[in-house]
């Protein structure tokens, strides 16, 4: 395997053991060329000068100067979510879905730390059975969940910087905060490169969708504005996501316990926005107005069957022409 720049170990050490190797649809070179691509660029844009240790010491101090504005500052941060949701995702206090947040939530990694001792890589081939048709049937719906969370990742990571067309609203609060916003997101996600998958360092955010009465609700927490957003996208679109998950409940079940686990995410972060991009540049211009028009896209996407949704993601990659192509035909429907 050839880099192109210094990788750091954790990182090596991963892609030797073929973190994506359940997904057939994409070769194992083409999995490594999407994560290193990712990697490449947050390696760029932090500077070929890289100490990880004094990185996550500037990080820290970024993330206190960044509580500190906002703590002083909660209503006008509460205007600017408001402003953001209606506008890119068309949400309000009286819309279908319906979001509640927290910003500056206090760290807990017990969550974390359960949800990795709970993992099991090995699933006994007579539950299976059991449960499917097939294994085949079991591993294409794994890989399809798969390439889903991948997308809702990228999406997540490539959709957070939009707090930048906010400007003039964050600016109003205080002309550093974007900045320390940018700064501080690029240092996260760069760092996830060094995360190895036994444990996670610190909490930053999460998000839960629930269904209640009369609407969706998307429940957020977020360290500040910017985690905010990488994780009301992730809800959004998780919403939608679910439309790619077998009918059946138990096998659905089963699927969600063997995919959505901390260690996959952590790769996800990783492949998903070089993923996500390709995919992004073969949308109609039509879908790429807000959150809300991407996501209607892809819900059509998700409701694509196994066969068709795999075949598109390596169309997205491969045989990008042919994939705009399904893409406008889905929109015209």
């Amino acid at each position: 395997m050839k880099f192109e720049r210094p990788v750091i170990q954790n990182l090596f050490k991963g892609l030797m053991k073929n973190p994506y190797k359940g997904i057939s649809c994409l070769n194992k070179e083409t999995k490594t060329k999407l994560i290193l691509d990712r990697y490449y660029k947050c390696y760029d844009s932090i500077g070929t000068d890289i100490n990880y240790t004094n990185l996550l010491y500037l990080t820290l101090n970024k993330s206190k100067e960044i509580t500190l504005i906002e703590k002083n500052n909660n209503k006008k941060i509460d205007n600017i979510i408001s402003k953001i949701l209606y506008e890119q995702f068309e949400i309000s206090d009286n819309s279908y879905v319906r979001v509640k947040y927290d910003i500056g939530k206090e760290n807990n990694t017990d969550q974390y730390d359960l949800k990795f001792s709970s993992e099991n890589d090995i699933v006994d081939s007579e539950k299976i059975k059991s449960i499917f048709n097939d294994e085949e049937e079991y591993y294409d719906e794994l890989e399809r969940r798969r390439l889903t969370n991948c997308l809702i990742q990228g999406a997540a990571v490539k959709g957070a910087p939009i707090i930048n067309m906010y400007s003039k609203d964050i600016n109003n609060i205080n002309p550093e905060l974007l900045g320390l916003y940018n700064e501080f997101y690029r240092n996260i996600i760069f760092a996830q490169f060094n995360q190895g998958d036994e444990k996670i360092d610190s909490y930053l955010g999460m998000e839960d969708v629930s269904d209640k009465e009369d609407h969706t609700e998307i429940k957020v927490e977020g360290a500040n504005l910017i985690f905010f957003m990488h994780e009301i996208i992730k809800g959004y679109f998780e919403i939608i996501g679910t439309h790619s998950l077998p009918d059946d409940k138990e096998k659905a079940d089963m699927i969600i316990d063997n995919v959505d686990t901390l260690k996959n995410e952590t790769w996800d972060i990783r492949m998903g926005p070089s993923l996500y991009e390709q995919y992004r540049e073969c949308l109609p211009l039509e879908c790429l107005d807000n959150f809300k028009s991407e996501g209607d896209m892809f819900y059509l996407v998700n409701k694509l069957n196994t066969k068709e949704f795999k075949k598109l993601i390596f169309n997205v990659v491969h045989e990008p022409e042919k994939a705009k192509q399904l893409l406008n035909n889905l929109y015209k429907k």
